[in-house]
C-alpha cells in the first residue's frame, strides 16, 4: 500500500512538472461577484474622465469645426446604457476603448490646434521684427520702450510654447492646447498694440475664432 501511495505521488508530480514546462498554468478563476465589483470601479473613474475629455473635446471642435467626435460621444453613452441594463463588465470594455479613442482624437486636435496657434504667434512675431528695425532707427524712448515691453510680451509667448511643445510630447494635450492658447493670446495682444490701432478692424476679423476661443467662460474656468 506504501508502494502504491509513493507512486500516485510521484505520478502527480511529473503531471505537473509536465504541465510546467508545457505551459499549461493553472489559474483559479475569479468569482463572478469579484470580476463584476472591479468592472463597477473602474467604470466609474472612467464614466468621469471620459465625459470630461468628451465635453472639452466637442467645445474646442465646435468653435473650430473639427468634426469625427460625434461618435465618441455616441460610445460613451452606449456604456452608460449597458450599466442602466446591470451589464458592467461590457460598460467597462466600451469606456476603455472610448478612453483609447478620446486620447486618439485629442491628438488630432492637438496637432490642429497647434498649426492654427503658430500662425497667430508667428504673426506677433513679425510685428515684433518690424519694431525692432522702427525701435533702432528711431530717437524717440517712448518707442524703443514700446519695442521693449512687446518684445517682452513674446518671450512669455514663445516660453509658453516651449511648455507646451513639453506637455504634448508627454500627450498631456489639454496641458499643451492650454499653454499654446496662452501664447496665442500675447501674440494677439502685441499686434493689437503695434498696429497701433489703424488696423483693429483686421485683427478681429483674422483672429476671430481665436478670440471666441481665448474669451470663453468654459476656457476661463478650465482647470482639467
Amino acid at each position: 500500500m506504501f508502494h502504491c501511495f509513493k507512486i500516485k505521488h510521484v505520478l502527480s508530480v511529473l503531471s505537473i512538472s509536465s504541465m510546467i514546462l508545457s505551459g499549461t498554468v493553472l489559474v483559479k478563476a475569479e468569482p463572478a461577484s469579484q470580476i463584476k465589483f472591479q468592472a463597477e470601479k473602474r467604470v466609474r473613474v472612467l464614466t468621469r474622465e471620459n465625459i470630461k475629455k468628451i465635453d472639452y473635446i466637442e467645445f474646442i471642435s465646435r468653435i473650430y469645426g473639427y468634426t469625427g467626435y460625434e461618435s465618441l460621444k455616441k460610445d460613451y453613452w452606449s456604456a452608460k446604457m449597458e450599466v442602466v441594463r446591470g451589464d458592467v463588465v461590457k460598460a467597462r470594455e466600451i469606456l476603455e476603448k472610448n478612453r483609447d479613442d478620446l486620447n486618439r482624437y485629442m491628438s488630432e486636435v492637438f496637432s490642429k490646434y497647434r498649426d492654427r496657434s503658430n500662425i497667430v504667434i508667428n504673426d506677433g512675431v513679425m510685428k515684433i521684427s518690424e519694431m525692432h528695425i522702427q525701435a533702432m532707427d528711431s530717437k524717440e524712448e517712448k518707442t524703443r520702450k514700446l519695442y521693449k515691453q512687446n518684445n517682452d510680451r513674446m518671450n512669455v509667448a514663445m516660453e509658453h510654447v516651449r511648455l507646451a511643445e513639453k506637455a504634448g510630447m508627454k500627450e498631456n494635450y489639454r496641458e499643451a492646447i492650454k499653454h499654446y492658447r496662452n501664447a496665442k493670446f500675447i501674440a494677439i495682444e502685441v499686434i493689437k498694440k503695434l498696429s497701433a490701432g489703424t488696423h483693429a478692424d483686421d485683427i478681429l476679423s483674422k483672429y476671430e475664432l481665436d478670440i471666441k476661443d481665448l474669451n470663453t467662460e468654459y476656457i476661463k474656468k478650465d482647470s482639467y
